[in-house]
């Protein structure tokens, strides 16, 4: 008998959220100990992100070809790989290698976990209510995220370099899970007809193009990308300068950043009731993010600049599974699901990548403080803008929601 898919993805999701995090709380120490300066910093992720732009369609394809099972264990035994390098990297270019093969590893497992549990789910002759289904993922991935967040800080204080090897460990741990009980009877190996990745490309494109509802959605995510790099990247060193934290104080600050995002997951669903536009309901969410982002920016003071900082995590939780559940019920084509997915979330890693740049040149020019600012005015420019555009212009070719 077929273990239920919904349960599966849910072990998974805390598994994957409890390995890839207990780096987290020390990933820009650990890099800025090594030796890279603030630009440098941001250059290498800078790298990860246009690494996983050039691969997230082909990995996409390669998951909707060959299968979405494989395609997770093979990203899982990849960002293995990934962390054992950062390891025993000890400068800019090994650190980059090393973002390089993770960045495969990463999109390898991201649109192909999300097209196996929907379609998994769609074959046993399931009613899927979207919504819940990524906020249960979520919730659980977080709570991974908590768990290891808090044990790397600790790992930390003996070397700080030991929590990559207990990813590296975990990572092959929870790509063992996804061998062992994953299930995809229904997929055959009997490919579909052959095209180059760029014409895959252009196919996916046509596909956002003749749905505004999704490219809109997909550029809004981009805006949000860029827009979060500076206090992604930034926030260990304000917090050590200002607060006075030590490495395993470390672990618990992150670890309040996915209990806040598990915060904004819960309460996502009030701005859905709020408005009867989901799409505009979904970018309503992000004035709680430039609010906290622009209070940690302008408030003195630790505690202030503290809470600022969780708030704004609060509404990047409200966002994400909105957008999944969004974006996924736009998306009526089962056999590329994972490869139409794999463009969104390139649209939205090139976000990434420019925000990335841009805020590391700023902070090593002028100041975090500088960089946060302007990050947290540029995304309440366009969260205005596109709160318009989705309130005014309600494209007619919208997919029903099911």
């Amino acid at each position: 008998m077929k273990k239920d898919a919904v349960k599966l993805l849910e072990r998974f999701a805390f598994g994957f959220g409890l390995s890839m995090s207990f780096f987290f709380a020390i990933y820009s120490v650990y890099l800025k100990e090594s030796g890279l300066t603030l630009l440098e910093l941001n250059m290498v992720n800078f790298i990860y992100m246009s690494a996983v732009i050039l691969t997230d369609f082909p990995t996409g394809i390669f998951a909707d070809r060959y299968g979405r099972k494989r395609s997770v264990v093979m990203g899982t035994a990849l960002l293995s790989i990934s962390f054992l390098l950062y390891f025993l990297s000890q400068n800019f270019w090994q650190f980059a290698i090393a973002e390089v093969v993770g960045a495969i590893g990463n999109t390898s497992v991201n649109g192909a976990l999300e097209a196996w549990v929907m379609n998994s789910l769609k074959s046993a002759g399931k009613m899927i209510d979207t919504k819940t289904l990524f906020q249960r993922r979520a919730l659980m991935r977080q709570s991974g995220v908590i768990i290891g967040s808090i044990a790397g800080g600790f790992i930390a204080t003996y070397d700080i370099s030991y929590p990559w090897i207990a990813s590296s460990t975990g990572m092959l741990l929870a790509g063992g899970y996804a061998f062992l009980f994953f299930s995809e009877d229904d997929f055959t190996d009997e490919p579909p007809k052959r095209m180059s990745v760029i014409t895959h490309i252009k196919r996916a494109w046509k596909y956002y193009i003749a749905r505004p509802q999704l490219m809109q959605t997909a550029a809004f995510s981009a805006i949000l990308c860029a827009s979060i790099q500076a206090y992604n990247m930034m926030w260990p060193f304000v917090f050590k300068d200002k607060g006075e934290i030590g490495l395993s104080s470390l672990g618990f600050v992150f670890a309040l950043i996915p209990l806040t995002i598990m915060t904004g997951n819960k309460f996502s669903g009030i701005f859905s009731l709020w408005f009867k536009n989901e799409k505009t309901a979904m970018i309503a969410t992000q004035i709680v993010t430039v609010a906290g982002m622009l209070s940690a920016a302008l408030i003195a003071g630790f505690i202030p600049l503290a809470i600022g900082f969780y708030v704004h995590e609060i509404g990047r939780g409200m966002f994400e599974p909105l957008k999944d559940a969004f974006m996924n019920r736009q998306i009526d084509d089962e056999k590329n699901r994972a490869s139409i997915l794999s463009l969104g979330s390139t649209i939205a890693t090139a976000g990434s990548a420019i925000g990335l740049f841009l805020s590391g040149s700023i902070a090593d020019n002028f100041s975090i403080q500088t960089a946060w600012l302007i990050s947290g005015a540029f995304l309440l420019f366009f969260t205005v803008a596109f709160l318009a555009i989705s309130i005014l212009i309600k494209p007619a070719d919208e997919i029903e929601n099911q």
